[in-house]
């Protein structure tokens, strides 16, 4: 599972990676800075992409896998490090 998180939730990654590490999902910070190009295509790679995108823009996070035991864990995790560690 990977978890996605926007460029202006990186205070997040620490405190979540430390979280994650036991359960082996992996935390990586959204790097890029501009929206991408459209472009005419419509695979099920760029419905990903764009599903990942509206998750980044409207939450902070995109969640990446299909674990379902797992997931509800992550989204209580992510929602509570995202209350409580704010940056001031």
């Amino acid at each position: 599972m990977l978890v996605i998180l926007a460029h202006e939730k990186r205070y997040l990654f620490w405190a979540l990676y430390r979280e994650f590490l036991e359960d082996a999902i992996e935390v990586i910070v959204d790097r890029r800075h501009q929206a991408r190009r459209r472009e005419a295509r419509t695979s099920s790679i760029d419905r990903r992409r764009k599903w990942i995108d509206e998750h980044l823009r409207e939450q902070g996070w995109a969640i990446v896998g299909d674990d379902v035991t797992l997931r509800p864990r992550v989204e209580w995790i992510l929602e509570r490090a995202a209350m409580s560690r704010a940056p001031r």
